[in-house]
């Protein structure tokens, strides 16, 4: 909760339950961090990226591991760039 009740905080929640809590940008629900990840530069239909979610913690690698498993299972990513996508998770903080 912020101090000043004027200011309004990102709303954004982290995997764990835990809200972000940081100052919103102005007439946005989201802190700068959140904005660029979440309302980051849209993706084209037929794009090669695939979103993935924000890896701020141990919840949040495995939110990342089930999209990555998932982006396998409905033929969205190849099978031979999945093992390095998993290996840059199994390294993560």
């Amino acid at each position: 909760m912020s101090l000043n009740p004027r200011i309004r905080l990102c709303t954004h929640v982290k995997v764990n339950g835990v809200p972000c809590s940081s100052p919103a940008l102005r007439g946005e629900v989201f802190c700068y961090f959140h904005q660029r990840m979440i309302r980051g530069v849209p993706t084209p239909p037929k794009s090669r990226l695939h979103p993935i979610a924000i890896i701020e913690n141990s919840d949040g690698i495995q939110a990342s591991l089930m999209e990555v498993i998932n982006a396998l299972a409905r033929n969205m990513i190849d099978t031979r760039r999945a093992p390095s996508s998993f290996c840059a998770l199994s390294t993560s903080p």
